[in-house]
């Protein structure tokens, strides 16, 4: 595509949209254009092609049917000269006459001439119309019409009497083969027709098709928003602008935030109408001179010209945030979108497009990294720390087909009998570089770069494996709790994820505990307690992880099918020292009892912590006091070790 010579209004002027689909028929090639050449040329190749081959095969035709008829003159020369002998030898004219007369059936015999010795005429027959000219092979006068002679000796008893020479005129041979070559001249001309009708057809095809292309080189099929292709080379035209001064300009990246929910739960042809939406009330919106791109997936970019008041995180949100508020489908009514926002600035950030794009996807992974619609402005000390972050999302996409994650386990006690009954999985990653890294330092990465519901459900499914290898070793009395992250949760994978470890297991579900956080249950307590049920229903029980630190209520402690609270590891880190903290602890058990619930104390690391928590009547619990994190190996050990060590005590 073309774009406009004055580089500072390259962006306004490119505002305008096209549809993608040509409407009509396309015209013709312009005279002189290439294409018409072209098309002119290869008819007239083929048009001379034609005359020469129609000439050719014209020439042939004449020319055998001139050989046949000099051979059939030829015999019908001897037949005459064999009627003639006794009449030449009695010299009677009239039978020489009435023999040269019989040649009056033979239509192309024009004059026949009996000599005698020394040349003496005979006898002579010539067709009605023709004038009595002396013989002569070639061209007739005043005629093109060509003249053939033939000749024959006239015979008797083997001795020569005298010689019949006849004129053969082709004038019948000639109308055929100009009714030949007419005929094939109008077929000829009628292909010709045909071929070029036939390639001006194929040429608008070709027009068409090419401004398909180019809408497609160009143009996003689903919003009608230009494509990075396009915000490429406008950018280079903007950058790039010879004799004239540059002018400075902001490119905003723009991602959705959790689109990836609206394709799973509702499906692309939702997702589709949403990005439609949004793509046309973000051009809608812009500033005079901006506009708007679509990159891919739920990525877009706008350009805008650089004024008083834009460098404020909050002008840049807003106007984004405005481009969001778009009516909401009527299969998600209370759908909200919302967006990471990144900004760079020309020539500030940089001065060429590369960089200018990895300045604006800096700042936008940058907005990610801070929570849910955020804003970033790029600025050189956000580049090291956000490439760290891709460099590790792009890593983790790779750890789980490389083999490099690893689930470790923490036993969770009985805290009134001391021995361990089951264990949390917990994910830590071998990484080839750095180590071993704990989930603290990939997992927020995974929630931000969207690979969180894969990450969850691979330890899904390792846990359940490993639940089976103890269970064949004699130890399928241990309960293995897992967690699940929210985004399992909102784009309804769980129960999925959870059937496919199950079956590719073996694992007992009863043995299998589900931890959820109590934000992200209390954000979709309405739409989940299906899914809880469905999870009971397969006996697995559900915990309510880090109790006490959400929003949660009575309400929905009564409603949602739960087994299980976790006591968030800060009370109980806190419950020694402080009131507050010892009087939630204890409300928390004494709350749980009530509704039947079983409570699980997090984080104990001394024995007074272990010692209060059983005291309250608290069941369960975890933490360094207990045991660090351990291998499955090692989980094992420990627990044939306790096995013994109650053995050895009941045979005292």
């Amino acid at each position: 595509m073309s774009l406009p010579a004055d580089a500072d209004g390259a962006v306004c002027t490119l505002n305008a949209q096209r549809p993608l689909l040509p409407h009509g028929e396309p015209t013709r090639p312009a005279p002189g254009s290439l294409a018409a050449r072209l098309t002119w040329l290869s008819m007239w190749a083929a048009a001379l092609a034609l005359l020469v081959t129609g000439a050719a095969l014209n020439l042939a035709t004449y020319l055998m049917g001139r050989e046949a008829l000099l051979r059939q003159s030829a015999e019908q020369a001897r037949l005459v000269a064999a009627q003639l002998g006794a009449a030449v030898a009695f010299n009677d004219r009239s039978a020489m006459g009435e023999s040269l007369q019989s040649l009056e059936g033979v239509p192309s015999i024009t004059r026949a001439m009996l000599h005698g010795a020394g040349g003496l005429l005979l006898g002579r027959y010539d067709r009605v119309g023709e004038r009595s000219l002396p013989v002569a092979s070639g061209l007739a006068p005043d005629t093109w019409v060509e003249r053939l002679r033939v000749a024959a000796p006239v015979l008797l008893d083997g001795r020569e009497l005298a010689h019949l020479e006849l004129e053969v005129d082709t004038a019948s041979l000639l109308q055929r083969s100009l009714v030949f070559g007419g005929v094939t001249m109008a077929v000829g001309a009628v292909a010709l027709t045909m071929a070029w009708l036939f390639a001006v057809g194929v040429r608008r095809d070709m027009d068409r098709v090419e401004r398909r292309l180019d809408d497609l080189a160009h143009r996003d099929p689903v919003t009608g928003l230009f494509n990075r292709h396009a915000a490429t080379s406008h950018l280079q035209a903007l950058i790039q602008s010879p004799g004239r001064p540059r002018r400075a300009f902001s490119l905003i990246s723009i991602d959705l935030d959790d689109f990836k929910l609206i394709n799973d739960t509702l499906g692309h042809a939702a997702g589709d109408a949403v990005l439609t939406r949004v793509a046309v009330r973000l051009q809608r919106g812009l500033r005079p001179g901006g506009q708007a791109y679509r990159f891919g997936g739920d990525e877009f970019v706008v350009i805008c010209p650089c004024e008083q008041g834009l460098e404020e995180p909050a002008v840049y949100h807003r106007m984004v945030m405005d481009a969001l508020a778009i009516e909401p489908l009527a299969e998600a009514p209370d759908m909200q979108l919302g967006a990471s926002v990144g900004v760079a600035r020309f020539p500030r950030d940089a001065d060429d497009v590369a960089g200018l794009l990895q300045a604006g996807d800096i700042a936008m992974y940058a907005a990610k990294q801070r929570g849910k619609n955020q804003v970033a402005i790029f600025d050189p000390a956000l580049r090291e720390r956000t490439e760290q972050w891709m460099q590790t999302a792009n890593d983790l996409r790779g750890a789980l087909r490389r083999h490099e994650l690893r689930l470790q386990f923490q036993p969770i006690m009985d805290l009134q009998t001391g021995r361990t009954i089951g264990a949390e999985a917990l994910v830590r990653w071998q990484h080839p570089v750095r180590g071993w890294l704990l989930p603290g330092e990939f997992v927020p990465v995974a929630e931000r770069s969207g690979l969180i519901a894969e990450l969850g459900g691979w330890v899904l499914t390792e846990a359940a494996h490993q639940w089976v290898r103890w269970r064949d070793s004699g130890l399928g009395w241990l309960n293995l709790a897992v967690n699940v992250s929210p985004q399992q949760l909102r784009r309804g994978l769980l129960m999925q994820q959870f059937d496919q470890a199950i079956a590719a297991s073996g694992a007992d579900p009863r043995q299998l505990t589900v931890e959820l956080t109590e934000h992200s249950l209390v954000e979709t307590a309405d739409g989940q307690i299906g899914l809880l049920e469905g999870l009971q229903q397969r006996g697995v029980q559900v915990a309510i992880d880090d109790f006490g630190t959400g929003l949660s209520s009575l309400s929905y402690l009564k409603r949602l099918p739960v087994n299980k609270l976790k006591i968030d590891r800060s009370f109980v880190a806190g419950m020694l020292d402080h009131e507050g903290d010892a009087a939630i602890v204890g409300a928390t058990v004494a709350m749980a009892g009530a509704f039947g619930l079983q409570v699980v104390a997090e984080g104990i690391e001394c024995e007074g912590q272990r010692r209060e928590l059983a005291a309250l009547g608290c069941h369960q619990g975890q933490g360094y006091w207990f045991s660090r994190p351990l291998s499955a190996a090692d989980l094992e050990q420990r627990v044939r070790q306790e096995m013994a060590h109650a053995a050895a005590e009941l045979a005292v």
